[in-house]
């Protein structure tokens, strides 16, 4: 309650200056008595300074404190429901034995006999297709069939070779006789003997060549297969028709290209690795790669480059996959190679850490379908599990599984609290 404003009476008709000196204190006195209880009560004296900046300071105090409420929350609740509909698993972690595990990029390559340029071995002009981008063949399919005249002319020569070694055969046999019976001459016998052999000669060229065109000589001896100038160029491996280059009517040479037929089954796995870890790896060694989509392959590193790539300051290293199907050449993908000694350490699964810049947290199990968000401190990680250094004890229960989940629900939860 304020104390009452002053005010100074003054007679009217009467004036303080004309009173005595003495006469006139006692009501100056009380005047200015008054007056500083009035100007005390209107906030003006020093003794409302002390409640003012007291009351200043609670407030910051107060904002200190509602500052301090604001932090984010690190616990979720959730209804059974709730977790039963996110997937949400708990599991206990302890020690495990564990190796030091390197992860390495890999690119997807075919290997030798993978992949296959396809074309005519004789020029000609192209008559049917049997293939399009994209089909499967097997080894031996019918890919093209091209007319050529060199292929007439080696029919040709082929039946004329052949008549001429049983024309020689006959003249060289019935010197023979002759010989035995002391009737022929030695030196004729000679001369139908060379013949014969050369004869002979030339129809072995004629089949290899025949032969390296896909054409069964035997086939030759019978009317028809004597007649057309054809040949099938044929796929010699089986796989994909991954290029088609010609086109029905298209004149073809030797030298040119006319399909690719990619295996894609048939791939390596070319790894890039530091050269102070490829020093550690053997040829034989077992190796792992990873694709994007969390598809694991295992295989054997089949070669350790013998020096160092100069532009990416790594060892190639080639690791052979056991079963490969699902890779694609030219798909990238990591290789996890086990160096180190095996050790019992606090491994996570990776699948349960939820990163925020540098620092991992977990998700642990406060009660059922309650969970709080502790920071750990990791050591080595691939990519299934994380040594953990600091932050849990062998037994904590974590979510393994419904991180994602447990991340939204904690964010909604503290946007909710913001409302």
């Amino acid at each position: 309650m304020t104390a009452p404003v002053g005010r100074v009476i003054v007679p009217v008709g009467r004036s303080l200056t004309r009173r005595p000196l003495l006469q006139g204190l006692p009501v100056l006195l009380f005047a200015l008595i008054l007056i500083t209880a009035s100007g005390c009560s209107e906030g003006g004296g020093p003794e409302e300074e002390a409640p003012e900046a007291a009351l200043v300071r609670t407030s910051e105090a107060g904002e200190d404190e509602g500052e301090g409420e604001e932090e984010e929350s690190n616990e979720v609740t959730l209804s059974a429901e709730q977790v039963e509909a996110a997937g949400i698993k708990v599991a206990a972690i302890d020690e495990q034995e564990v190796s030091g595990t390197l992860a390495a990029p890999v690119r997807i390559v075919p290997t030798e006999t993978a992949t296959a340029e396809v074309g005519s071995l004789v020029a000609g002009r192209v008559t049917r297709l049997f293939v399009r981008d994209g089909s499967s063949v097997q080894r031996g399919a019918p890919m093209a069939e091209i007319e050529s005249l060199e292929i007439g002319r080696l029919k040709g020569d082929y039946l004329r070779a052949h008549a001429t070694v049983e024309q020689t055969r006959a003249a060289f046999e019935r010197q023979q006789k002759l010989a035995r019976e002391e009737i022929g001459a030695q030196r004729t016998l000679e001369e139908a003997r060379a013949a014969y052999h050369t004869a002979q000669a030339d129809l072995t060229a004629l089949v290899t060549q025949l032969a390296a065109l896909g054409i069964d000589p035997q086939s030759l001896e019978e009317a028809e297969g004597a007649l057309g100038a054809n040949i099938v160029v044929r796929a010699p491996i089986s796989g994909v028709v991954a290029r088609r280059e010609v086109s029905l009517g298209a004149f073809v040479e030797p030298s040119r290209d006319l399909f690719e037929i990619v295996n894609p089954g048939a791939v390596y796995a070319d790894a890039q690795v530091p050269p102070d870890v490829a020093a550690t790896l053997e040829a034989g060694g077992t190796a792992r790669v990873r694709t994007a989509d969390g598809q694991v392959y295992r295989g054997t590193v089949a070669a350790i480059a013998p020096a160092v790539d100069p532009e990416s300051r790594t060892v190639p290293v080639r690791i052979r996959m056991e079963n490969s199907r699902g890779l694609r050449p030219e798909m990238y993908a990591s290789a996890e190679f086990d160096v180190g000694v095996a050790e019992r350490a606090l491994a996570v699964p990776a699948a349960a850490l939820e990163q925020e810049g540098e620092q991992a947290y977990v998700y642990r199990e406060l009660a059922p379908n309650a969970f709080e968000r502790v920071p750990v401190r990791l050591g080595a990680q691939t990519t299934d599990y994380a040594i953990v250094l600091a932050g849990l004890s062998a037994g904590d229960r974590i979510a393994t599984d419904g991180v994602f989940y447990l991340k939204s629900a904690r964010q909604k939860g503290e946007l909710g609290d913001d409302d």
